[in-house]
């Protein structure tokens, strides 16, 4: 901890900013810990987690919670929490009381899943169930519904890659919104209803759009997909991919990370990350830019 020109990290992962964008939050993965970036006084401090010691403990700061690998970071509509996924915790967690003390009174408390496992003993898969019931194999990112989904801003979108699954968390339960447990996709989608089962290979980056829909990166089918009014469809897909539909085809290798500005007048643009990118690769491209 301390300013940040001397502070240091190990494989940061998911990042969100406090409502009035004074504060960045950051999941420091590779150290088990959440720290807070104060933007006003450029200073770096933990705020949940041990550095350099894993595990599943819940509890406030200045008392021994353990974390184990957090990746993804989205804040509560009230802006006074963040949820987070732990990919080797193998469940969702909740700091809480972020506003009090400047973070430093902020509690970590399980949120959803069984921390540190992965699957059903008796059925041998990752299953739905009340939120603390439910199985997750490896939570990757998450984003908070905005109210024009279903109607409730504090529902989360999960993507569980290990599971090939995107995953809704309610205030009560843990839900499949697409995918099958364990199967990944071995053929293109066209255009498909929700309610049928969507196939995926490695789902990871999720963003919403303002008016509800959202757009998901596939990451070993190559593909970025938007969900729509109960519809799916490609959106973008890697050249040489064979499709009846006219899409974008675009030289990455694997698309990750992705984000939507909303530019007004019915006009976006969606932003995605290769994570293959080497960075001695000079002629590559890291990032891609979408617009309608």
């Amino acid at each position: 901890d301390g300013p940040s020109a001397t502070a240091r990290f190990d494989t940061p992962r998911g990042i969100a900013f406090s409502k009035n964008y004074e504060t960045l939050y950051i999941a420091d993965s590779g150290n088990h810990v959440i720290r807070q970036w104060n933007l006003l006084d450029d200073s770096i401090s933990t705020i949940a987690g041990q550095p350099g010691q894993f595990g599943l403990e819940d509890g406030a700061t200045g008392q021994p919670s353990l974390m184990h690998s957090p990746s993804g970071l989205t804040l509560s509509a009230d802006g006074n929490s963040l949820f987070i996924t732990e990919r080797s915790g193998r469940c969702i967690r909740r700091l809480s009381d972020l506003g009090t003390d400047n973070g430093t009174k902020a509690t970590l408390t399980t949120y959803a899943g069984i921390c540190g496992h992965s699957f059903d003993s008796n059925s041998g898969v990752a299953h739905d169930g009340k939120k603390l019931d439910a199985y997750f194999l490896e939570p990757r990112s998450l984003v908070r519904a905005p109210s024009t989904f279903l109607g409730h801003e504090d529902w989360l979108l999960v993507s569980d890659p290990g599971s090939n699954l995107l995953r809704l968390v309610t205030n009560q339960s843990v839900t499949t919104l697409l995918g099958e447990f364990g199967l990944p996709s071995t053929t293109g989608q066209k255009v498909t209803d929700l309610a049928a089962v969507i196939l995926m290979d490695a789902p990871t980056g999720i963003a919403f759009h303002p008016d509800g829909w959202f757009v998901y990166a596939d990451k070993n089918r190559q593909e970025l997909m938007l969900a729509c009014a109960n519809r799916v469809r490609r959106v973008a897909a890697a050249k040489g991919t064979s499709s009846s539909l006219t899409i974008t085809t675009i030289d990455w290798t694997a698309p990750a990370g992705v984000s939507i500005n909303d530019l007004g007048n019915e006009k976006f643009a969606i932003y995605v990350s290769d994570a293959d990118v080497r960075a001695d690769d000079k002629d590559a491209k890291s990032m891609y830019i979408i617009k309608n």
